[in-house]
């Protein structure tokens, strides 16, 4: 199977991110935030740092980012970590774990799929409990 077998366990204070037939995995703080004074955002952390420091919010200029954007975008920073490690971009599954799922949410994680470019019959959402 070509491309990387992604498990992320999202959860309010920690995700973890591993790998199926990798010996490395991840675990980041639950937190992302957009640094005031430029458009770069930081995620796990970074973010964590930045939020105590004051460098960081999740409203910029006016605009405050909705929790589907947020989450698309740690999504995006958390798939960095073992793409950038193995080398390739390719997603060939990528299976997410909450604590419980509801079909708002269910479609906001499809959502993140589409903006991530991961064809959704590649994306499997699960509860804990499964």
């Amino acid at each position: 199977m070509d491309g990387l077998v992604i498990g992320l366990d999202l959860n309010d204070d920690y995700t973890q991110i591993c790998c199926y037939d990798k010996e490395k995995s991840w675990t980041i703080p639950t937190v992302i935030c957009r640094r005031k004074e430029e458009e770069v955002w930081l995620s796990g952390e970074e973010a964590y740092a930045a939020t105590l420091l004051g460098e960081g919010t999740s409203t910029i200029g006016g605009i405050c980012y909705g929790g589907g954007t947020l989450l698309k975008l740690f999504i995006e920073k958390m798939l960095g970590y073992p793409r950038k490690e193995f080398g390739t971009d390719e997603v060939a599954q990528l299976v997410i774990t909450l604590q419980s799922v509801d079909c708002r949410l269910l479609d906001t994680l499809m959502y993140c799929a589409d903006y991530l470019e991961i064809p959704r019959d590649r994306v499997h959402v699960i509860s804990h409990t499964e």
